[in-house]
């Protein structure tokens, strides 16, 4: 008898490395702010799913970003949580400018 292997579901996925570049500076200034940032693949169940946020717990300010979101959604998250903290970013991270973008200027 044959032993087949079931197929991983695991997705590969391609990251841009500008816009990781300004994940990573994002998150150093919420460090910075007091913030952990956490990128994780947040949990789903039938009819319930959990989304990107920031909370408190034990008196450490979390922020949660889900992974499996696009890379763009999740700067604009970053920089969201950013703004309502007053947490004052550099020029080149306020704007949503695409790495395309950025180099076609």
């Amino acid at each position: 008898m044959a032993v087949l292997k079931r197929k991983s579901n695991t997705r590969i996925l391609q990251r841009d490395p500008e816009k990781e570049r300004k994940f990573k500076k994002l998150s150093e200034l919420l460090s910075a702010g007091g913030y952990t940032v956490r990128r994780e693949k947040l949990k789903q169940g039938h009819g319930w799913k959990v989304v990107s946020g920031a909370c408190t717990a034990l008196g450490q300010r979390l922020v949660f970003v889900d992974q499996r979101m696009s890379q763009d959604d999740q700067l604009a998250f970053l920089r969201n949580i950013a703004q309502t903290a007053g947490i004052q970013l550099p020029e080149t991270e306020t704007s949503p400018q695409d790495s395309a973008e950025s180099k076609a200027a």
